[in-house]
């Protein structure tokens, strides 16, 4: 090769890599601080949430200098004052990483501790046509407003499930998940939650997010119909997706009204071999919340918890609510799949204290050789 040729390709070689170098630091420098929150799976739940939580009620993200959307938009139409969005209005802030990820075509894999926040308004977003930045962080903490929704969360952290987001909603004031205590509600944060619903029909990532959106970014930002029916008295705010999942799928609502204690004496005058137990004394089996299995960083392992089905098959997990219910006199009926499932005496079946104690009695019957653990293994293959 002559020296004019390799001295040619040299100047290109350095020309591109100086470029990629720069395009690199203007996004590194330009898109704001990497967050300093430890990565999810490593820590308890309630631990990170509080971590969390903190971190969204002092508007960390902002004072990183997160890149964000270029302004409040909608995430359907909004049509005769009610919203047909998977979420209420929206400002979403991203991560460095998630900036870098998109500029490079979104090729690879996000990094472990990127994020992506959605600031969450009433809908629909022409309500803040005229609202500056600085005056939408403000309805954060205007209670008196009552415009701000909360926050949704990803958290990149691939060592947490085989899709690789921690998902997380969390409104000012929510305490964190107490997965051990009464009434047992459907966690607010983790990983393997119903946002998977929605978020896995993304082409990439589990996530929608587009540079169009993005302020400093060219194109237009994605619009819905609106129409002006928001502007009269009669819209009466917007109930969240996730908001709907939390009181569908709690059983707060269905707490006896009497909680003295309950004992069967017809029970104990059958069954009289057996000699009285002090409550004290009972075993009690966990919170329904602990039963979460889901599918680990390296795919799914013996077998899933019924909550990693809620996503598809619930009728109560719906964006637009009741999907398969119908209603009998003054209450309703959960007749999609997962609802009909989940409440048989087959799906009943994992927490039924007379199920775990014909096994006990089949396993002390038959206890030669290896015998026991494969009747667990048989029952438990349905139950």
């Amino acid at each position: 090769m002559r020296p004019i040729k390799i001295l040619a390709v040299l100047t290109a070689l350095f020309l591109l890599g100086f470029s990629l170098y720069k395009i690199d630091d203007h996004v590194r420098n330009d898109a704001g601080r990497p967050s300093p929150l430890p990565l999810p799976s490593t820590l308890p739940l309630d631990q990170y949430e509080d971590l969390l939580y903190s971190f969204l009620d002092k508007l960390e993200y902002e004072k990183l200098g997160w890149k964000r959307d270029k302004g409040v938009r909608n995430t359907g139409p909004f049509v005769n004052g009610q919203m047909y969005g998977v979420h209420p209005a929206v400002v979403i802030y991203y991560s460095p990483e998630v900036i870098r990820w998109l500029k490079n075509g979104r090729e690879g894999e996000i990094p472990d501790g990127a994020m992506i926040v959605k600031v969450m308004y009433s809908a629909p977003a022409q309500r803040y046509t005229h609202s500056t930045m600085k005056e939408l962080s403000e309805l954060i903490h205007d209670k008196d407003a009552k415009l701000f929704d909360g926050w949704t969360v990803m958290v990149k952290d691939k060592n947490g499930s085989k899709d690789g987001w921690f998902w997380s909603y969390y409104a000012p004031g929510q305490p964190v998940d107490p997965l051990n205590k009464y009434p047992f509600d459907y966690p607010n944060s983790g990983f393997g939650n119903y946002c998977i619903r929605c978020h896995a029909s993304a082409e990439k990532e589990f996530t929608f997010s587009s540079l169009s959106n993005i302020e400093g970014e060219p194109g237009t930002p994605i619009s819905y119909y609106v129409d002006n029916s928001w502007q009269t008295n009669e819209f009466n705010g917007y109930e969240d997706a996730h908001e709907k999942l939390a009181k569908a799928l709690t059983v707060g609502g269905y707490e006896a009204k009497d909680q003295k204690e309950y004992i069967n004496e017809a029970f104990l005058q059958t069954y009289h071999q057996m000699k009285p137990v002090a409550a004290k004394d009972v075993s009690r089996f966990p919170p329904e919340t602990y039963d979460h299995v889901i599918s680990g960083p390296k795919g799914p392992g013996q077998f899933l918890t019924s909550d990693q089905c809620i996503s598809c098959h619930d009728g109560q997990s719906g964006a637009f609510l009741p999907n398969m219910i119908t209603a009998q006199g003054d209450s309703v009926v959960n007749v999609s799949p997962y609802g009909e499932w989940r409440w048989s005496m087959m799906g009943l079946a994992g927490r039924d204290p007379i199920f775990f104690a014909q096994l006990e009695s089949e396993k002390a019957i038959h206890n030669q050789k290896n015998l026991p653990n494969t009747i667990q293994n048989l029952c438990f293959s349905c139950h």
